[in-house]
């Protein structure tokens, strides 16, 4: 097992589309081989942003036979093209911090309020009355059920 532990990392963002992240977390990875399998593990713990760390893991199998295409990388353009604009949403004016609790019939602070709201024992207590929802069959649309 390769255990790698890194601190003083800068302010910058967990995903790129993701919650923020401070200079004050530690990101640990154990890199472990079993045979032709390789699983990395990450911990990510930021005392100022997460209220629990943030574990992740992936497992490779080994496959020397793989060959690679000549280009794998697809390209598109994220932003619009205009120079002068930075896509954004004002304090307040985000319509998408509610989808999620939209498609499953849930109290936004559900999906918004940490490890506090996500287990069982409080969510199904605090929210216990609430109709029974489905989650949407496409993006977009929201169904009840």
């Amino acid at each position: 097992m390769l255990d790698i532990y890194t601190t003083h990392l800068k302010e910058n963002y967990i995903r790129r589309n993701g919650i923020p992240a401070s200079d004050k977390r530690t990101f640990t990875e154990h890199w472990v081989r079993h045979g032709n399998y390789l699983t990395v593990q990450t911990v990510i713990r930021d005392p100022a942003i997460l209220t629990e760390p943030l574990v992740r893991s992936q497992t490779w199998l080994l496959d020397p036979t793989q060959q690679m295409g000549r280009d794998i990388c697809e390209t598109a353009a994220e932003v619009p093209a205009a120079p002068d604009f930075v896509p954004h949403h004002l304090p307040g004016t985000n319509p998408f911090l509610h989808e999620v609790a939209d498609w499953y019939g849930l109290p936004a602070e559900a999906t918004r309020g940490g490890a506090e709201t996500m287990y069982p024992e409080v969510t199904g207590r605090r929210w216990a009355n609430r109709p029974p929802h489905r989650p949407p069959s496409a993006c977009g649309t929201a169904t009840a059920a």
